[in-house]
């Protein structure tokens, strides 16, 4: 796999979970002593060397990053469905502390990223309330695949009802029992934000945190006058 070439990247792992697939997971170390540890899940535009210069800003932030491909991208094999990839998240965070320096899942943060959002949220569903994360942050979040279609495209209710992959992370928002934060472009031109705000509102822990970036696109919520409440956030709920 080609990789950056400023980015300190261990070997990326192949992880088989299971006789069926092998699941890629980038293990990025901090530079220096780690101030906490992040699982990120990406979107589905792009891949994993996509988001380099992410896991390089992050990196030199003093954050470690554990993030895994999808079945069928950033060479996982398999193919992808909601209830795999779940699985893989899950089993993913299960034995983090064998890629990444962490005491316990507990002591990670989740990152997700538009379609990444409801993957973080469908593993919180997952997971006892005594082994969930010290946080999580959502960017660009949606309310439901159906919701999506119907917001972006003019088919008919006939054809959305036939999805099998629903990522209704509206109906999930009730395992938002940890310290939140949503990032959201006030001009995404993909994810509408209604659909941020509405995992916002239904998110039920009381420490929680909305940032609408002026102006910003889908992909361009990332910006030097966004980063330090980012930073702060993480700092805040990953510390050691």
């Amino acid at each position: 796999m080609k990789r950056p070439r400023k980015l300190v990247c261990q070997t990326p792992v192949s992880i088989k979970w299971s006789a069926r697939a092998s699941i890629i997971v980038w293990s990025v170390p901090a530079k220096g002593k780690a101030r906490a540890t992040l699982l990120y899940f990406h979107g589905n535009g792009g891949n994993l060397a996509m988001r380099a210069q992410r896991f390089q800003m992050l990196q030199t932030q003093g954050f470690n990053v554990l993030a895994m491909s999808y079945r069928g991208s950033s060479g996982s094999d398999g193919v992808p469905s909601e209830p795999a990839i779940t699985k893989d998240a899950l089993q993913l965070y299960q034995n983090a502390a064998s890629y990444v320096t962490v005491n316990s899942p507990q002591d990670l943060i989740l990152y997700g990223e538009s379609l990444g959002t409801a993957v973080a949220i469908s593993l919180l569903a997952q997971l006892p309330k005594d082994q969930r994360p010290s946080g999580v942050i959502l960017e660009a979040p949606f309310t439901s695949i159906p919701d999506m279609a119907r917001a972006v495209t003019d088919v008919s209710d006939n054809l959305i009802s036939r999805i099998s992959d629903r990522w209704d992370s509206l109906s999930r928002s009730d395992a938002l029992t940890i310290p939140t934060l949503v990032v959201h472009g006030t001009a995404d031109e993909v994810t509408p934000l209604r659909m941020g705000r509405a995992i916002f509102s239904a998110a039920p822990h009381n420490d929680k945190n909305f940032i609408a970036v002026k102006g910003a696109s889908h992909s361009g919520t990332w910006r030097r006058d966004t980063m330090p409440n980012l930073w702060r956030f993480i700092t805040t709920y990953g510390a050691p």
